[in-house]
């Protein structure tokens, strides 16, 4: 029989399991979990987490973490969506090479150096953190979607080299310069609503692009709209 001493691990890998409280927890159950939500607002010691070797996937909603570094034993783990924690690092997470897919939502994250090692990840969410420097992205070349929603986010020529992106979403920011986009030819949606921009000419050569919204910007030049719309992009401005 396995006890977890963390009761908000505790319940997860019970609800996990679909065990009652009085429902024994056996080393062999453990092998079974693949999908591993802790959902609370609790502080939550994740030192245990060596003992689920297959999780596959990290949910986690509310629960307040001092130590995020144990989650490197999930050598497994492919996507990670952490909302409304206080977790301000991502330490650990450079090891796990098999992630394909990180969402962080209003969380205080400022330094995702952890990153830049995860050269096979594919999707990356960044949404109402306290991040400053996005360099690390610039290594991360087999993004097909990203989304970049910070508020403060002015510079993005770190991201000119993700030619593989399929979908980019930077709105929200304080974006004045466009130009880094403008070799992202396998572009099909692009959302930069709610920034400062007033020069798109960078979108001309997007030919893929099939979504384009521009909301909320100082648009002065539009002509490089109507050769977007004569190729069929569908556009809101």
């Amino acid at each position: 029989m396995v006890t977890f001493e963390d009761r908000v691990l505790d319940a997860a890998v019970r609800s996990a399991l679909e065990l009652e409280p009085e429902d024994e927890i056996l080393i062999s159950d453990l092998e079974t979990i693949t999908n591993l939500s802790l959902i609370h607002a609790l502080p939550v010691d994740l030192s245990e987490l060596n003992m689920l070797p297959n999780v596959e996937d990290l949910f986690i909603i509310g629960a307040q973490i001092a130590d995020f570094s144990p989650v490197s034993n999930l050598t497994q783990l492919r996507e990670l969506m952490i909302t409304n924690s206080a977790l301000e690092r991502l330490d650990g997470v450079g090891e796990l090479v098999a992630l394909r897919s990180i969402a962080v939502f209003h969380t205080p994250i400022s330094d995702i150096s952890e990153l830049s090692g995860l050269r096979d990840l594919e999707s990356l969410v960044l949404v109402g953190t306290n991040i400053v420097d996005i360099t690390p992205i610039s290594q991360l070349e087999s993004l097909t979607n990203l989304s970049v929603q910070l508020g403060t986010l002015s510079d993005i020529s770190p991201l000119s080299g993700l030619t593989q992106l399929k979908v980019l979403s930077l709105s929200t920011n304080l974006i004045t310069d466009i130009s880094p986009i403008a070799g992202m030819e396998s572009l099909e949606s692009l959302f930069l609503g709610q920034n400062l921009i007033q020069d798109i000419s960078a979108l001309y050569n997007l030919e893929h692009l099939e979504r384009l919204y521009l909301r909320g910007n100082p648009i002065e030049n539009a002509a490089v709209l109507d050769v977007l719309a004569s190729r069929g992009t569908e556009i809101t401005r």
